[in-house]
């Protein structure tokens, strides 16, 4: 007999999608609801013969919301944007040879409550929009020559946060089949443990499931990159899961740590009389924490300052549903800023968002999204704990954020439930909660393994004074509002208090990136806070952290521009960002003075302005080692296309976003200068999104023209099947217009499941026609 082998298959293409609730008046006759009430009773949209060809055609991820425009009726909690209710269907076909198998469908999130239905059954509710789930369309499933219908209605009458949620299929989907005895879905928990001897220990748990109608003896051998392999035999009864516990010597192994994120490899062998039933690859790390009350946090014995920020996951007008591209600069951006860790507030990330931190050495705190010890709030707990615990990122687990019964007995009941409950599925990590009332009553923060500080900068001796053998860490901390910024442009003291404390393990800065609600009023649509724009661009502050957390020599000047034409002789606040011990300042080569550089604080001039070009020297033991200049630039005469790639993959995946500008007649940056850019794609690409940063801006996410902001714009471009090029054109009205043509390669593209054609999709709905 041939072996059986996992397939996991991207599920992100074709789906069919509508607006809409769809309500049609119920009959009234028996037949009808006698009908209706049987296992294959989905109505309207839920029913395979539903006709859905007139639908609007989508690939996943999808934020259905974000295309619209912002109502100022609506909530600023949600920046503007209304949600409605929407469907999604998808054909997919199954052969003969997967019948016996288990086949199940894998959402990673969609937001907000939803209901799936596969061939009219309804499997499954989910209501968290954060939560990864799985759905097990083995026995609903048709195979061979009929087709399937999967069928999502989304429900976003019912929001989980206090920013914008988007709303849709905003994460992947896969299709994953399997031998009816296989490893769980996040079936393998890799435990490495450091010894007091220093070598290296692991303990590996597999759940094993018997999906068939008989007991089985099986075969478990789990091989690692190192230690080698262990093997046990299994007996499982019918319709049964089993853990199996397997134990291995590691010895002196290469540590995951910030400098060199090292992974490992656990592979899972399923085999009966020696055939192979399934295999599966973990990825994990080989490193020690260690949480001190007096000293802070330790990573493989080496203390670490949390130099972190909180993050949302959305961004600018591709709303919620990020291509994994994006999702890999946004984290290589925060990472070149100095950032080591990253809260995932207030949810799950997507599984990406993880693997990524792994692969970069960003420290994580993954947060559950609802606060409770109900079956439903424990089971999403659980589904986050089970699918990221083999993360070597993440350090802590955050039940909830801020939550009114952190003050109570009813809250401190809550959070011991869920600490209880989260330490069975993972023992290594400690538990808390980011809590910004009662901080100095021991009502839950005696319950916690770590004390979350939300804001409170001025409180963190006193509780450490009443809570001397607990650690502490500033899981949220804002700035003082300047007047030339907004809430995240700090000067500094939040750093420092915690910096100066060796108690403090560190701190999560409120917010890495410009988010879209928590506006506090139309027409700003985006939040205030945002060390990074909104767009993925650098804003002054992004520069301000790279000077305290940095290690890298750069120079940066503020203003980006040295046009102020009008007023010649008034005096322009400029500041100077550095890595640099001292920074000068020349204009027109006339140096303004040189400054001993606090990494705390903006080093600022105040500059009499005239015309010419303004140059900033940063030296280090008396040496130059950077400089920034910025100069007066002529009036701009053509349009300028930069983008942050040099070509894409023919896979329907990859992403490039052109940024667009202005330039004089010698080529130099006009970013004075707030025209608008009209934008023309061609070729074999699709547009994502246009905007800019610009938190009052509310233009379509797809209307294909923006205005400059800050001297700039963007185009996001996702790449089609078909290999070729793509030609984006940028034109702004009396200057000189820009083309830029990007090649789009052919590439093998991930295994998927197949796009049904419209003629299978005709006959389908024929038969199901007849069959109802």
């Amino acid at each position: 007999m041939r072996d059986e082998m996992r397939e996991k298959l991207l599920m992100d293409y074709g789906w069919k999608f509508h607006p809409d609730d769809l309500k049609y008046p119920e009959p009234v006759n028996f037949s009808h609801y006698y009908n209706r009430t049987k296992a294959e009773s989905g109505k309207g949209p839920a029913n395979p013969c539903f006709y859905d060809l007139d639908w609007q055609e989508v690939d996943l991820p999808h934020d259905y919301a974000v295309e619209s425009a912002p109502d100022p009726s609506y909530t600023n909690a949600l920046g503007f944007m209304r949600r409605q209710n929407a469907w999604y269907r998808r054909l997919f076909s199954l052969s003969p040879e997967d019948e016996g198998k288990r086949i199940c469908l894998q959402f990673d999130g969609v937001a907000t409550h939803c209901t799936v239905w596969v061939n009219g059954q309804l499997l499954m509710r989910n209501f968290c929009g954060y939560t990864s789930f799985t759905v097990d369309i083995t026995d609903a499933a048709n195979y061979g020559e009929l087709l399937n219908l999967v069928a999502v209605y989304v429900d976003t009458s019912e929001f989980e946060g206090w920013w914008y949620e988007g709303a849709g299929i905003y994460r992947h989907v896969w299709m994953i089949k399997t031998a009816d005895v296989s490893v769980g879905e996040w079936g393998t928990f890799v435990k490495p443990v450091r010894k007091e001897d220093g070598s290296w220990e692991v303990e590996t748990e597999t759940r094993l499931r018997n999906d068939s109608l008989r007991e089985r003896t099986v075969k478990l051998t789990t091989a690692l990159d190192g230690p080698g392999m262990a093997s046990s035999e299994v007996t499982l009864p019918a319709k049964e899961t089993v853990t199996v516990r397997q134990t291995f010597c590691a010895g002196n192994p290469r540590l995951w740590s910030l400098e060199d994120p090292y992974l490992y490899q656990a592979v899972s062998s399923v085999e009966e009389n020696g055939r192979l039933l399934d295999r599966t690859e973990t990825e994990f790390g080989f490193r020690e924490i260690r949480f001190s009350a007096e000293e802070g946090f330790f990573l493989n014995g080496k203390p670490v300052k949390l130099k972190g920020v909180c993050s949302h996951e959305d961004q600018g007008n591709l709303g919620t549903a990020l291509p994994d591209d994006i999702r890999r600069q946004r984290l290589a951006m925060i990472k070149s800023m100095g950032c080591n860790a990253l809260r995932c507030s207030h949810n799950p990330p997507a599984p990406e968002t993880l693997s990524l931190c792994d692969r970069l050495g960003i420290l994580v705190m993954d947060e559950n999204r609802w606060f409770g010890s109900s079956a439903e709030v424990l089971g999403e707990l659980e589904s986050m704990i089970r699918r990221d615990r083999n993360h070597p990122c993440i350090i802590m687990w955050s039940m909830a954020n801020e939550e009114a019964l952190q003050t109570t007995a009813k809250g401190r009941r809550i959070l011991n439930s869920m600490r209880v409950f989260a330490r069975k599925l993972d023992d290594t990590r400690p538990i808390m909660m980011a809590m910004d009332n009662g901080l100095l009553s021991d009502a839950t923060t005696t319950s916690a393994d770590v004390i979350g500080i939300n804001y409170n900068e001025g409180l963190y001796d006193s509780i450490h004074s009443m809570f001397p053998n607990q650690p502490m860490v500033a899981s949220e901390i804002g700035g003082k509002i300047l007047e030339y910024g907004v809430m995240g442009d700090a000067s500094g003291e939040d750093w420092e208090a915690v910096n100066t404390r060796p108690f403090m393990m560190g701190m999560f800065k409120w917010v890495a990136f410009g988010y879209r609600g928590e506006s506090r009023g139309w027409p700003r649509i985006y939040s205030r806070s945002g060390i990074i724009e909104m767009n993925a661009r650098p804003k002054e502050n992004t520069w301000f952290y790279k000077q305290m957390w940095g290690e890298q020599e750069f120079t940066k000047i503020y203003p980006i521009h040295w046009n102020w034409q009008g007023k010649e002789g008034e005096t322009i606040p400029v500041r100077v960002y550095t890595a640099g011990e001292e920074t000068e300042l020349f204009l027109n080569g006339v140096s303004l003075g040189r400054l001993t550089v606090n990494p705390t604080r903006r080093t600022t001039w105040q500059v009499p302005y005239r015309e010419g070009v303004l140059t900033a020297v940063s030296y280090r033991s008396g040496r130059a080692v950077s400089e920034d200049s910025v100069m007066t630039t002529e009036a701009p005469a053509r349009v300028r296309l930069t983008p942050d790639r040099d070509a894409l993959h023919a896979d329907r995946r990859s992403v490039v976003t052109f940024d667009a500008s202005l330039e004089d007649g010698k080529g130099r940056p006009v970013l004075w200068e707030n025209a608008c850019v009209e934008f023309e794609v061609e070729g074999p690409a699709v547009l994502l999104a246009a905007g800019n940063s610009d938190p009052y801006e509310h233009l379509g996410a797809r209307v294909p023209r923006r205005k400059l902001h800050n001297g700039s714009c963007q185009l996001i471009l996702r790449a089609g099947s078909t290999a070729g090029a793509v030609k984006v054109t940028a034109s702004c009205k009396g200057l000189e217009p820009a083309e830029y043509t990007l090649p789009i390669l052919p590439c093998e593209r991930e295994p998927h499941v197949p796009v049904e054609i419209e003629t299978d999709a005709l006959t389908y709905f024929a038969r199901m026609t007849e069959q109802n």
